[in-house]
């Protein structure tokens, strides 16, 4: 009972299994990878036969894709688009009023806060002519 804390993993197997020696631990677990190996490829011989004699790509193509599917990153970028999708983030508000911008842009332009009060209030501004537009460039 003195001797049981030094005892190696593999003995205290062995007098747990009623094995004589390491040479019978061994042979058990080349027993056990030899018969992991015959499942996997009994595992590998049933696929090939479901898949019939010609090998199909599309069908390999579509369990790929779901596969992909079920990765952690297209999961993590699916939830992160639709998020973004959700938050909308194309909106600015100023005193209220929700004003649509351009990604990543900083800068309101007074007139578009103005067209967007005009949008609220229900009126409707009026549009300069081309030739007003023109002026003012020329001034500007």
């Amino acid at each position: 009972e003195q001797l049981v804390g030094r005892l190696t993993d593999t003995q205290v197997i062995s007098k747990a299994s009623g094995l004589s020696g390491a040479d019978e631990l061994k042979e058990g677990v080349d027993n056990d990878k030899r018969r992991v190996l015959q499942l996997l490829e009994a595992t590998r011989r049933a696929e090939k036969a479901a898949a019939g004699k010609r090998r199909n790509k599309s069908a390999a193509r579509k369990r790929q894709l779901a596969d992909k599917k079920l990765d952690k990153d297209y999961i993590k970028t699916e939830m992160k688009n639709a998020y973004s999708a959700q938050t909308n983030q194309g909106v600015r508000f100023f005193n209220s009023l929700a004003i649509r911008v351009h990604k990543g842009e900083k800068a309101v332009d007074v007139k578009l806060i103005d067209q967007a009060q005009a949008v609220q209030e229900g009126k409707e501004l009026q549009k300069a002519s081309k030739e007003d537009r023109m002026m003012e460039r020329r001034l500007a």
